[in-house]
């Protein structure tokens, strides 16, 4: 671990231990503060020490340790148990700044279960709270404006959470907070100076994660599938012993639809047969792992598991009154997953449907609706729309949905009777595709035209210096196929620590840092 990461930690665990004087502090309070100690480094089995405190500790819990049992209980996936501890922390202090924190944070994870915050204006009891820390102002904004469809008040203050972050406790989950929001609603900007900023400093290893996991999902929305398996399997790595958790979704979801997306759906299949976590379907980070289930399902062809995946999205979607179309473009899954099965009028009603919510401009979404309603047609009208919908992908840059569309246009130019066309616009989004390792979309293609070249997408990558041995390459490979740490070590059937001493040697050798950098270098 870098030593500034390292500092960061220690002052954040300092201000943990602080907080607990020498004599006269009930015991469950002492135990609180080790177990948040416990999480920060990295302790297996803290989650179930949460669990205990909330039965049994709660009543001698001070409002800032309430509230952070809250918070911890949300993360792991406990809903009730949080808003319970939640319920009691606002009696105890109805002023107080840490129980609002902890109530914006628990019914972003858990929308249907925990009560949304209440106003932070006059009359409101919150004045106080709000006058000291103006960002838990926004931060309730941002946690209704997502609510409303309110885009640009979303960005507003999700911007200015990302502005004020620094590495305490707290900001970890408003730095979530506002990157979930700022990707749900097309919003995310890399090259934006409050992330350029977080990119530029050391931060601790919680942190880090949450900063790959929405670099993963910008980079899947360009079609970058290599860059967006190799960052979400870097974030997971950072944690775990946390991949069930509430906001390990986000990089878990990313991981297995570009991992689909490449074509492995051994890979895929084979992480899937493990059960949903618990309360998979009570928060939308969970609806991420479920639309990934449904996108393999779809491309395995089994269409009528898919719908039922999508369908479970949307209704849970509706229910919270809830819009994410960068994040659970919900409505175009089922449109296309219909269209496979022949439906074409309730498959044309959902895509119409995403059309309407939103905006006209050259959003992801907006693309990929079109693209989904012309599925529905025949004719001058279907071609206007998949000339319209790979202009739009090309501007909002996913190389590969506009490969996808591209290729869908091109055989409708071939049934057209315009032969010469259809395969030069095939070529086109052949040569995109290529470019992303479209795994996926290149069969696609090569099922409908049987005379192209066969697009070879390689499993194993060739390292031609760097001096690696034997065993720090295997490790490398399964890095590049995105493979997390414990992954590897189980499929090598060597330790955790062994893995990670490989890889150590093989940045230090090819001399990278990062899971992306090295993809980027061997140009998996």
């Amino acid at each position: 671990m870098r030593l500034a990461e390292r500092d960061q930690e220690l002052s954040i665990l300092a201000a943990l231990v602080g907080a607990v004087d020498e004599g006269g502090t009930p015991l469950a309070e002492i135990e609180v503060r080790l177990a948040e100690v416990r999480w920060w480094l990295g302790a297996s089995q803290v989650g179930r020490q949460f669990d205990a405190l909330a039965g049994i500790g709660a009543a001698d819990l001070s409002v800032p340790s309430l509230a952070l049992l809250a918070r911890r209980l949300a993360w792991q996936g406990r809903p009730d148990g949080a808003a319970r501890v939640l319920d009691l922390a606002e009696e105890v202090g109805p002023d107080r700044v840490e129980p609002a924190i902890a109530r914006v944070w628990a019914h972003h994870l858990y929308p249907g279960v925990v009560a949304a915050p209440r106003g932070t204006g006059a009359g409101s009891g919150c004045e106080r709270v709000v006058a000291s820390r103006p960002w838990v102002g926004a931060a309730a904004e941002l946690v209704s404006a997502l609510g409303t469809g309110s885009v640009g008040l979303v960005v507003a203050c999700a911007q200015q959470l990302v502005e004020q972050v620094i590495a305490r406790s707290v900001d970890l989950e408003l730095l979530h907070l506002a990157l979930f929001a700022l990707l749900a609603t097309e919003k995310f900007d890399p090259d934006e100076q409050a992330f350029a900023r977080l990119a530029g400093v050391e931060l601790p290893a919680r942190f880090r994660t949450a900063v790959l996991s929405a670099a993963a999902a910008h980079a899947l929305s360009c079609g970058d599938l290599r860059g967006a398996v190799a960052q979400a399997a870097e974030a997971l790595a950072l944690v775990d012993d946390e991949a069930d958790s509430v906001p390990a979704g986000l990089a878990v979801g990313v991981r297995l639809l570009a991992l689909t997306e490449q074509g492995r759906h051994e890979e895929v299949g084979r992480y899937l047969l493990r059960p949903l976590p618990e309360n998979c379907t009570l928060t939308p980070y969970g609806l991420l792992r479920l639309r990934a289930r449904g996108r393999h399902h779809l491309a395995t062809g089994a269409v009528r598991a898919a719908i039922a995946d999508f369908r479970a999205c949307g209704y849970a979607l509706n229910g919270w009154g809830l819009e994410l179309p960068g994040l659970l473009p919900w409505r175009v899954d089922l449109a296309e997953a219909l269209t496979e099965l022949g439906h074409f009028e309730e498959a044309h009603e959902w895509a119409v449907e995403q059309l309407a919510h939103v905006p006209a401009s050259d959003s992801r979404t907006r693309g990929l609706a079109l693209r989904a309603q012309a599925g529905t047609l025949s004719g001058d009208e279907a071609h206007a729309l998949l000339s319209v919908a790979a202009t739009v992908l090309e501007r909002c840059g996913d190389r590969l949905e506009q490969a996808r569309t591209l290729a869908v246009l091109a055989e409708r130019h071939r049934v057209a009777g315009d032969v010469v066309l259809g395969r030069s616009v095939l070529r086109r989004a052949v040569k995109l595709a290529r470019g992303r390792g479209g795994g996926l979309a290149l069969a696609e293609m090569s099922a409908d035209e049987p005379g192209l070249d066969e697009v070879d997408v390689p499993e194993e990558h060739r390292f031609e210096h760097g001096g690696l041995t034997a065993a720090e390459t295997k490790v490398a490979r399964l890095v590049l196929r995105g493979f997390t740490n414990r992954e590897i070590a189980g499929s090598l059937r060597v330790t955790v620590s062994t893995v990670e001493q490989h890889l150590t040697r093989v940045y230090r050798k090819l001399g990278v840092r990062t899971r992306a950098e090295l993809s980027e270098l061997v140009g998996a």
